[in-house]
């Protein structure tokens, strides 16, 4: 059995006692060359993760992966395009696209900054003739142009529009052609149909750009030319139907065949169905497969579109170049490569990692002084009023600055 000297117990005693007191703030703690100052010990705040922007550029996909797996998140975020019709949202787009490959993209928040690129990218991939064939490439653009212009994808063999933009003031289909010409060709029928249903059918025209003898499309050139309904267009065509159900009656060679009462039923079945250009757009007479569709096509292109409308191997179609129409030009925007946009993601990247970094140590060194005040009686409230203050103001405008910068 072994004694403890009163000394010792003392000496135990009181290094207890200074250290619960300290703890509690009861006590002065002393450092190197004298008291705790407010921000000692406030150096090793640890940095801050950074957002890597420009590894999402070219990640390889999945081949059964295509450009739907992206507009949840285009919906969610959106690219921001503005306009109250489809050609000024594609010119937004158009200026988005340009600003955020040339400017700095100074006061773009980060979910506008991850959508553009990510939309960027997605475009560039579907873009490469080695991974797509142009069809193919056309068909997989579709919802992610959709998604960027506000729109819901349609498509199929029954109408003409790949996808619809509609609102309170705009109800308009949208024909996209990815091309590597400026034609552009389609059903004359089911452009009718479209115009029937919506009143105004925009063909959105896609031109890819490439060096002489090089498969690399480095350039863009988009023209977008908006077709609205005829205002006697509805009225025509129920007359035309009925001339085309009727004519062999009418021109019946037995005179004792009297077709009379036969063509005014048949008048008044027209009447009845087609009470709006929606009916009619819905009507067999619209069917790509229907009896009357090539004399319709052809009546109607005369009548009304013939500066878009061709007739080959007795079939009428719309077809028309994009650069024999003024003003349907909406601009052209050269591409990177994809190691120029990961460039490009990691410049525009590092101004928010900065921001993101200093908030987070102003959050720790905010964190450090309370700590430092609360566990030292030798701080003054004023020692900490001061740098608490300027902390905190770091913290707010670094904040705002992130969620919502401000736009220049």
């Amino acid at each position: 059995m072994f004694k403890i000297s009163d000394e010792d117990i003392m000496s135990f005693v009181k290094k207890s006692y200074k250290k619960e007191a300290k703890e509690a703030g009861l006590l002065e703690e002393e450092v190197e060359g004298g008291k705790i100052k407010i921000d000692s010990g406030c150096e090793g705040i640890p940095v801050y993760p950074t957002l890597n922007l420009n590894k999402l550029i070219g990640k390889k996909q999945p081949s059964d992966v295509d450009a739907r797996q992206f507009r949840g998140m285009l919906e969610r975020v959106g690219i921001s395009v503005v306009g109250g019709d489809v050609k000024s949202r594609i010119q937004s787009l158009n200026n988005i696209i340009v600003n955020t490959l040339e400017t700095d993209m100074k006061g773009v928040a980060l979910d506008q900054m991850v959508s553009r690129f990510v939309f960027l990218d997605s475009f560039l991939a579907l873009l490469d003739r080695a991974s797509y064939e142009p069809q193919m490439a056309g068909l997989l653009l579709e919802p992610l142009i959709a998604a960027v212009l506000k729109g819901e994808q349609k498509g199929g063999t029954q109408v003409i529009a790949d996808f619809e933009v509609t609102g309170e003031d705009i109800d308009t289909g949208v024909s996209l052609k990815l091309k590597g010409d400026n034609i552009v060709k389609g059903s004359m029928i089911l452009f009718i149909k479209g115009l029937l249903i919506h009143g105004e059918i925009g063909f959105y025209h896609v031109r890819k750009l490439s060096q002489p003898k090089s498969n690399i499309v480095n350039a863009v050139d988009m023209s977008y030319h908006n077709i609205e309904r005829p205002p006697k267009l509805f009225e025509y065509l129920v007359e035309q139907i009925k001339y085309l159900r009727t004519r062999d009656m009418k021109k019946a060679v037995d005179v004792a065949q009297d077709n009379t009462d036969e063509v005014k039923r048949i008048i008044a079945e027209i009447d009845k169905l087609m009470i709006s250009p929606e009916a009619l757009a819905n009507s067999l007479y619209f069917d790509p497969n229907g009896v009357y569709k090539r004399e319709i096509e052809e009546i109607v292109a005369k009548k009304f579109f013939s500066d878009i409308s061709k007739k080959e191997g007795g079939t009428t179609a719309v077809h028309f170049s994009v650069l024999g129409i003024e003003g349907t030009h909406v601009g052209n925007i050269k591409l990177p490569t994809v190691n120029e946009l990961r460039v490009r993601a990691a410049t525009t990247i590092n101004k928010l990692n900065d921001d993101v970094a200093d908030l987070y140590k102003n959050i720790g060194l905010l964190s450090c002084i309370m700590k430092n005040y609360t566990s030292s009686s030798g701080i003054g409230r004023d020692a900490f009023a001061e740098k608490a203050s300027e902390y905190a103001v770091e913290i707010q405008n670094t904040a705002e600055e992130i969620s919502s910068p401000k736009q220049e």
